[in-house]
């Protein structure tokens, strides 16, 4: 054995996913087990502001994403992708556990918004249910890691399609990082296309055109896609109130803040963080 010689091959060569890895931001927001009825679980027409995975336990839910009906059965797993137009019910009851996750490119733009539709990833064993919820309840460094492996698990059902994510990633990353960049740090104030545009010394109507063909959205609703994102952040993570929500994205009245937001998501954010949405 000594004198054999075995060649290094380094493990990216085998995934180009993995040349973007150290610039991949993931957060888990919210992992949780919920119990619904007909009465209770219901939600209709609103945007999600963070990619949402379900692990079904029992029931008979179904969502409605982009015009599509997917039943929700027990034993499957599903990703329902960030910015996904969704509702949701169930005919008697829902059974599940779910998580809520960010995967950040840059800390600016998350991977999976390329995926437009919901992904029955399949039959998942998540293991016994008061195990589970023990850890959720522990909440520890451990736990963390746990929910955090299981995710990425399941992602990496997706391999026919994130050579595709990646191409199209990498691209925008690298005619758009400027602009993804600007909207991150300028969040919390009222971001204009004009000032866009100067900052990389384009117009604003070839800016407009371009960002519209590569990213399949305009660049309005892109910046209030962001803006949505970040309140609903703040409301599941911090204790802040409305108004002062609404300065962190750029509102200067609380009203019209919870008219955009209520546009987006259905509900008013005070109805959100109550609900701790969508579970």
């Amino acid at each position: 054995m000594g004198g054999e010689r075995f060649a290094k091959i380094p493990f990216r060569n085998f995934n180009p996913l993995s040349q973007l890895l150290s610039q991949l931001y993931f957060e888990i927001h919210m992992f949780s087990f919920h119990k619904g009825t007909s009465q209770t679980w219901r939600g209709n027409d609103y945007y999600l502001p963070a990619n949402l995975i379900y692990f079904i336990t029992g029931g008979d839910g179904e969502i409605v994403n982009n015009g599509q009906v997917i039943p929700l059965i027990p034993g499957n797993a599903y990703l329902i992708p960030i910015n996904s137009f969704l509702s949701h019910s169930c005919k008697t009851r829902i059974e599940k556990f779910w998580t809520m996750f960010s995967l950040e490119i840059f800390s600016t733009v998350d991977i999976l918004q390329s995926i437009d539709e919901c992904i029955n990833l399949g039959k998942f064993d998540l293991g016994e249910t008061d195990s589970v919820n023990d850890r959720i309840k522990r909440n520890g460094i451990a736990d963390y890691l746990y929910f955090e492996s299981m995710i990425f698990q399941l992602l990496s059902r997706l391999e026919n399609i994130w050579e595709n994510i990646f191409d199209k990633k990498v691209y925008q990353d690298k005619i758009y990082r400027q602009i993804f960049k600007y909207i991150h740090e300028h969040i919390n104030t009222v971001i204009r296309i004009e000032e866009l545009s100067d900052h990389i010394n384009m117009s604003s109507p070839q800016l407009s055109r371009m960002f519209k063909s590569d990213m399949g959205q305009t660049l309005k609703s892109f910046i209030n896609q962001k803006k949505y994102q970040r309140a609903c952040a703040l409301l599941t993570g911090t204790n802040l109130k409305s108004k002062d929500i609404a300065s962190e994205v750029g509102f200067e009245d609380e009203y019209y803040f919870i008219r955009f937001f209520k546009k987006h998501c259905g509900i008013s954010p005070t109805q959100f963080r109550r609900q701790k949405f969508p579970g």
